[in-house]
């Protein structure tokens, strides 16, 4: 996690990263502005596994922490210049939502789990 996380940009002082037994890793940055930075540079991946990345709030509680939504990123490469409207994109969109709604119902199924993370 060092390694992944000095790659993401050069920092005044070196970031502390903290490992909770339930798979999250904990970094604190010096500066604000770095870690705005890290975290508008995604998408992130990990061992070639997605990294989800979140600002730390107070009121935060390992035990209670369910992820309902991931944020998804998705590149359209050579997609025709006419395809880049409102109606097309939003098309694309609700196909990616659906098949993500299908996707997380069989991920209650089967009580998904990523081992080690």
């Amino acid at each position: 996690m060092e390694r992944f996380i000095s790659e993401q940009g050069t920092f005044t002082i070196k970031p502390i990263i903290l490992y909770h037994k339930d798979g999250y890793f904990v970094v604190r940055f010096a500066k604000e502005e770095e870690m705005d930075k890290v975290l508008c540079s995604g998408p992130h991946y990990l061992m070639r596994r997605p990294v989800i990345m979140k600002p730390w709030v107070l009121e935060f509680n390992f035990n209670k922490e369910i992820l309902t939504t991931i944020p998804l990123w998705v590149k359209l490469p050579n997609l025709p210049l006419n395809c880049w409207n409102e109606v097309v994109l939003s098309k694309i969109g609700s196909s990616w939502a659906n098949l993500c709604m299908l996707t997380n119902v069989h991920l209650k199924l089967i009580g998904y789990h990523l081992p080690g993370f």
